[in-house]
This record gives structure tokens, sequence and C-alpha cells, in this order.
């Protein structure tokens, strides 16, 4: 875990000394979130993880609740919620993957960039 953190932090702080009172996306930090190793094997469901948690729920409305509480700290709108269920419907063949993929989603937001 030390060492993600230690990654986290060189992908997404700004260079030293340079100040961190604006948001400014970066090449890193994308490339982060959507290649590392160690954040992808996060997305993958292990006894008691979020995704594991998410993939036991059947009403995707509370699945929604509970996904966006937990990576962005805030309930979904209605239409954040229609977009998840539509989302796992019509990925219902595979539907551990597809909570895979919204964690990683949300995850990858900017509102979670700023946030967090």
């Amino acid at each position: 875990l030390a060492d993600l953190q230690a990654r986290f932090v060189k992908a997404f702080a700004n260079a030293p000394r340079e100040p961190e009172d604006a948001f400014s996306p970066s090449l890193a930090s994308a490339l982060f979130v959507l290649h590392d190793s160690a954040v992808l094997d996060l997305l993958t469901a292990r006894p008691g993880n979020l995704v594991d948690r998410l993939d036991k729920m059947t009403d995707p409305g509370i699945l929604a609740d509970e996904l966006y509480l937990a990576v962005l700290s805030r309930a979904p709108t209605p239409e954040e919620r229609l977009e998840i269920s539509d989302y796992l419907a019509k990925h219902a063949d595979r539907h551990t993957a597809a909570i895979g993929q919204l964690v990683w989603a949300l995850l990858a937001s900017t509102e979670f960039l700023v946030n967090h």
C-alpha cells in the first residue's frame, strides 16, 4: 500500500515548489489511473473490497448509492442512478467486470481528482 501511495502522490502532486492552489490535470495522473497495475488490480473483486460488495447487490439504485458514496463521498443524482442502472443492464452477462469499470470510471473522473 505504501508503494501505491507513493506512486499516487508522484502522479497527482504538482512539481516541487509549485503551489497546489488550482486543479491542473496531467498526463501522468491520467496514465496512472488508466494503466497502473496496482490500481487496476484493486478493481478486481476480492472478499470484502468495494467491487465485491457492489457485486452482491441486486438493486441497481442501492448499488449506485453505495458506489457514489464510496468513491465520490456523495449520493448520485437521479440521472447518474439511471446511467448506472442502464450500464449494468447492458452488461448483465459480465456484471462483476462492469462494476469494476464503473468504479474505475469514477476514480478517473475530474470530480474525484478535484475532491481527493
